[in-house]
């Protein structure tokens, strides 16, 4: 589950204040292209966990953004993610999001279906970059941000409570655009399937520092022995909350 052969080169460094608390750079890469920057520096478990969730993400065909590692102007080692261009602004996405039908309820189910797996706390309305396709009625969505989600959740990884972000915001989202349970369980089957090594596989290039070896085995262990348990639980939370 690797990309690059070597970490991307980001060639300039800013801070940024956008009312998030755990994005606080914005980096401009050797390509030319703009990333969005989260740091040991910042939260020492967090760039682990955006990749890893960005990994297995990617790996149940969900629409989320990339994400890689990265070498900072001072040499360290941070998680990059593609500032993405021609999408909405925040406030017009929120109100499509928001508005019945505008958006597909096939991938807000699967979205929140990762998020119950991974104990994502904090998917809210700003979290969503939502695109108009001139060619369809409904925009397309792509989920951002995992910084409360798996390591940075707690562990072993909570249930979500019913108060948090993500289950206050699904709830409202759903009654608006429905909800897809065979979406939902595509993707919990995609997780039951997924080889007893993806975890190990994700974790293999990581800068040393951002996974201490003790949190490693506890994570591989978890997916290995643990998955299959957690599943069954998010099942009944799909089953029972939506």
């Amino acid at each position: 589950m690797q990309g690059r052969l070597w970490p991307l080169e980001i060639v300039r460094l800013d801070p940024v204040d956008l009312g998030e608390n755990d994005l606080r750079a914005i980096g401009v890469g050797i390509d030319g292209l703009t990333y969005a920057i989260k740091r040991s520096s910042d939260a020492a478990l967090l760039p682990a966990t955006e990749l890893i969730c960005t990994r297995l993400a990617l790996a149940c065909d969900l629409p989320v953004l990339g994400g890689e590692i990265a070498q900072l102007p001072d040499g360290t080692m941070a998680f990059a993610s593609p500032w993405e261009g021609g999408t909405l602004a925040t406030q017009e996405a929120r109100v499509l999001l928001m508005t019945k039908g505008g958006v597909s309820s096939q991938v807000l189910s699967a979205i929140l279906a990762f998020d119950l797996f991974v104990g994502n706390q904090n998917r809210h309305l700003g979290n969503f970059l939502v695109r108009r396709d001139p060619n369809h009625s409904v925009a397309a969505v792509v989920a951002t941000d995992f910084s409360r989600a798996l390591l940075m959740a707690g562990w072993p990884v909570p249930m979500l409570s019913p108060t948090c972000n993500t289950l206050v915001v699904a709830h409202a989202l759903m009654r608006l655009h429905g909800f897809d349970r065979d979406a939902a369980l595509r993707v919990t089957g995609r997780l039951y399937s997924l080889p007893n090594d993806t975890l190990e596989r994700c974790c293999r290039d990581l800068p040393p520092h951002w996974l201490p070896h003790g949190i490693a085995v506890k994570l591989d262990d978890w997916w290995r022995n643990q998955r299959i348990a957690r599943l069954e639980q998010v099942a009944t939370v799909i089953d029972h909350a939506f």
